[in-house]
């Protein structure tokens, strides 16, 4: 999908997305991407790999902006 696309085009510079998985099967969601990595490293906040985002302010954030776009 390109919705990272859009979301550069509307939201901002793409070092400023978060990125993830969702699995509609039973609607978990995995906060992994190489989205992550370039404000993981920034903030210094993550264990391990820089891809997961392992704040749970921020895995807040996540599930809202989901919550408001997506039906799980």
């Amino acid at each position: 999908m390109d919705i990272h696309r859009d979301c550069e085009v509307n939201m901002g510079d793409e070092s400023e997305l978060l990125g993830g998985n969702i699995y509609f099967d039973d609607g978990h969601i995995v906060y992994e991407s190489t989205l992550n990595i370039p404000r993981n490293l920034r903030s210094r906040n993550f264990r391990g790999n820089p891809r997961i985002v392992t704040d749970p302010d921020i895995i807040a954030e996540i599930d809202s902006v989901l919550k408001a776009w997506v039906e799980l």
